[in-house]
């Protein structure tokens, strides 16, 4: 991603690509790729209202300041406004001012009457509270990051999240029951590093200890009414309607009229292909198909997709909306050759983001037409030492899609 202070490259919990996951998923393992994704489509300002409407005035810069890199924690703000946002969490999206004295009087008898810290507002839907109460609060749903075994299990039912800064610094956990809301930090006061300590090991035992402290002697009311919510068996892989070909449908829960009405198109039987038997039964191959977008992922996974392939591919899933992209070399970059290598071992790393129908491009190196690339659009390129245009060619342009000037240095 393009920052006002270089490229940024967020990496997930586990440092594995998981390729289309539900929000269910990335919520609840810490996969940083899709929320920092959703936070680009979205844009910063839009994540910040929602913030600055959930109590946090200490985030009080600009959205630029700030950038997609919000949406995972880079903005410093206070346990308090921590743990007065989980609260309005719990309490269907509304947050209400903390009472820090329940009751307190002056040397003369009148009470004191402690000022009201924020006005009572609402800042997310009951509804949507309701989807992230029930995903918080989902431990199958946590536990291929965390396993079933971890300080959030408890014996009732929390939802929870867990955080942990860069360097180990610092790291919280903040959890609630419909009764209880509990908030940790964990860190050194100095601002130095721990040694590998996570949210989850470090601040979530403590959270676990005092929650069911806290909880002694109260019955837990359920955390979420799924009634209000709409059902529907759906592709873990495509996130729409389980089809014939799926390996099986996985129940999910959506907001009102949010619910696929699409079955999934990334599964398919190979009916040009189909066997028939002594019998006349017919037999067809099973297909994964997942675009373009997520040829990588799937072929560094052993699926062997055909989408983005060079024979046929197509779109069965939409992909990124917008221009294409030409995320490595950019114009202006600098690559130093190692004068201890010889030049035919150099090469500069191409990596294109294309829209979706796009199959293949040409590349162009210095106004010579030198690959034609396929999904998904990743390739190495011999260079010299000199000043360099790369040009991307879609098919059938009269003119070069993208353009990067950059300049090779050293070489001896």
């Amino acid at each position: 991603f393009e920052t006002p202070s270089g490229d940024y490259v967020p990496q997930n919990y586990d440092r594995r690509s998981h390729g289309p996951v539900r929000l269910r998923a990335a919520l609840a393992n810490s996969y940083n790729v899709p929320a920092v994704q959703v936070a680009e489509d979205l844009g910063p300002a839009q994540m910040l209202s929602v913030l600055h409407a959930a109590g946090f005035e200490s985030l009080d810069r600009d959205a630029s300041h700030y950038g997609v890199g919000l949406v995972l924690g880079n903005g410093d703000v206070t346990l308090r406004e921590l743990a007065r946002a989980y609260r309005g969490l719990a309490r269907g999206g509304k947050i209400d001012p903390l009472v820090d004295v329940c009751s307190a009087a002056h040397f003369d008898g009148t009470k004191v009457v402690p000022a009201a810290e924020i006005k009572p507002r609402r800042f997310l839907s009951h509804d949507v509270a309701a989807l992230l109460i029930d995903i918080l609060s989902d431990e199958s749903a946590r536990s291929p990051a965390f396993g079933l075994d971890n300080a959030l299990r408890l014996p009732f039912t929390v939802a929870a999240k867990t955080g942990t800064s860069r360097a180990y610094v610092d790291n919280w956990t903040v959890g609630f029951t419909k009764e209880v809301t509990v908030a940790v930090w964990a860190g050194n006061f100095d601002g130095t590093a721990m040694q590998h300590v996570s949210g989850i090991s470090g601040a979530g035992p403590i959270f676990a200890r005092i929650i069911k402290r806290a909880m002694q002697d109260i019955r837990p009311a359920p955390l979420v009414d799924r009634h209000r919510l709409d059902r529907a068996s759906i592709c873990p892989l495509s996130g729409l309607l389980a089809g014939p070909a799926c390996v099986g449908g996985l129940g999910e829960i959506f907001l009102p009229g949010t619910a696929p009405t699409r079955a999934c198109a990334m599964h398919r039987f190979d009916s040009q292909n189909a066997v028939h038997d002594e019998s006349s039964h017919v037999s067809m191959r099973k297909i994964v198909d997942v675009g373009t977008e997520y040829y990588a992922w799937a072929k560094a996974e052993g699926l062997n997709p055909i989408g983005g392939a060079e024979t046929s591919p197509r779109d069965s899933m939409p992909n990124r909306a917008g221009p294409p992209r030409l995320i490595v070399p950019k114009s202006g970059d600098e690559f130093l050759l190692d004068p201890g290598v010889p030049l035919s071992a150099h090469t500069i790393p191409v990596r294109l983001r294309m829209p979706s129908g796009v199959t293949h491009v040409e590349l162009h190196l210095d106004h010579q037409r030198v690959q034609m690339l396929h999904a998904p659009f990743e390739t190495w390129l011999p260079v010299a030492s000199g000043d360099h245009r790369l040009e991307i060619w879609l098919p059938q342009a009269t003119a070069p899609a993208l353009i990067a000037e950059f300049q090779v240095k050293g070489g001896g």
